[in-house]
């Protein structure tokens, strides 16, 4: 039997405002004392303050997170350009390049038979982001369905890092069990194996 209560966080959370509501209104026709009331009604406070905390918590690691991502964007390329003025300078030499540790070394030649790459899933404000690795290829094919489901949905071609998926629920108000699955590309060709299925609730 379904049970009553929601699962997804989203929905908990008007439920037990709702509920806070009725047992205000129904409690006395009901016969509740006081007490079962007000216990009723701080059980639907606990629940409401507990996902709220964890929500702007949430919000905050990720404006945290933008903010250490685009400082390190914003740093590295100074230090980059310092690098370029180390080695442009008259008194450089390999050795002070290896002590700096800014010496380039070639990558690694792509196996096309083998290549895999390894997708990461969180949730956004309305959204799912999905973190690949590269690995020298020029992109990844990112596809998608639903748990349960046979056919595979293509996305977009990501050559950046993280990809945010904004699609809609498809049933408004009904969270999904999506899946994801990448696969590298190289001359517009998908090269190697499918990375290994990932998955994630999305509730909208």
């Amino acid at each position: 039997m379904k049970d009553f209560i929601p699962k997804a966080i989203a929905l908990i959370l008007s439920w037990v405002a709702n509920f806070k509501t009725q047992v205000n209104t129904y409690g006395s026709t009901l016969n509740f004392s006081a007490q079962q009331i007000t216990d009723m009604q701080t059980s639907c406070d606990n629940i409401t303050n507990a996902i709220n905390a964890a929500t702007q918590a949430k919000h905050d690691y990720e404006v945290k997170m933008n903010q250490r991502d685009s400082i390190i964007a914003d740093e590295l390329q100074k230090i980059r350009g310092f690098s370029n003025l180390i080695k442009l300078n008259n008194s450089y030499t390999d050795g002070i390049g290896q002590a700096f540790d800014i010496l380039s070394t070639p990558d690694a030649p792509i196996d096309s038979q083998t290549f895999k790459t390894t997708l990461t899933l969180s949730l956004g404000h309305g959204y799912v982001s999905v973190k690949y690795i590269k690995k020298g290829v020029e992109g990844v094919n990112i596809y998608s369905r639903l748990k349960g489901t046979s056919d595979w949905t293509f996305l977009i071609r990501g050559t950046h890092s993280p990809y945010d998926d904004h699609r809609m629920l498809a049933v408004a108000g009904t969270p999904e069990n999506r899946e994801y699955m990448g696969i590298g590309v190289v001359n517009d060709v998908e090269i190697g194996v499918h990375s290994d299925i990932a998955s994630i609730v999305f509730a909208g």
